[in-house]
């Protein structure tokens, strides 16, 4: 194996680990999201499909991992515990992240909230009366919450992916070298 393609792979494994550890310091570890997280290193190719010089890693997680790395900025809403400014998603009503058509939150985003609540085991209770409400009236009111006031960026990926552009840089830059003059 090439000292440039293990660089490559000790790189990508230190950044899935910690990326891990991050989630598990979140409060969610062992979730959806946790157990996605994969990666897989490739040699290069041509635009003809034939093999070229190098490696790249490719990184995989839940669509939803994306959100919760780089947040959402809500329409309205404000958060107290961190700004909104440098999201890259924003929920704009129709047609944003979170698809909302007159104010009311998609079918998928409530399903997914709702499978979500049964796993955690989570009740909601009115205000009022105090009774129980159900799952799909919980689902809706955090839909809206989530649509409003955004999601708050954790960094969980970024942070570990820079991170480990640093630490691996001599190693994968020496690695490079010493393929290069393999093959002369």
């Amino acid at each position: 194996m090439s000292e440039f393609k293990n660089a490559i792979e000790a790189y990508a494994k230190h950044v899935v680990k910690e990326a891990r550890n991050n989630l598990a310091k979140m409060g969610k570890a062992g979730g959806q999201l946790d157990r996605s997280i994969d990666y897989e290193v490739k040699q290069n190719r041509t635009s003809g499909g034939q093999f070229a010089t190098g490696y790249n890693a490719e990184f995989f997680m839940e669509d939803y991992g994306i959100y919760q790395d780089l947040g959402v900025k809500g329409i309205g809403g404000k958060r107290k515990t961190g700004k909104n400014k440098d999201k890259p998603f924003e929920n704009k009503g129709r047609g944003g992240e979170f698809q909302f058509r007159k104010g009311v939150p998609n079918r998928a985003m409530i399903k997914s909230l709702k499978s979500w609540i049964t796993r955690k085991g989570l009740k909601g209770r009115d205000e009022k009366t105090g009774r129980f409400i159900t799952n799909q009236s919980l689902s809706f009111i955090i839909a809206k919450s989530v649509f409003h006031t955004g999601i708050k960026r954790s960094l969980f990926f970024t942070k570990p992916f820079e991170a480990g552009i640093k630490k691996y840089e001599n190693d994968i830059a020496s690695g490079y070298g010493d393929d290069i003059l393999n093959q002369l």
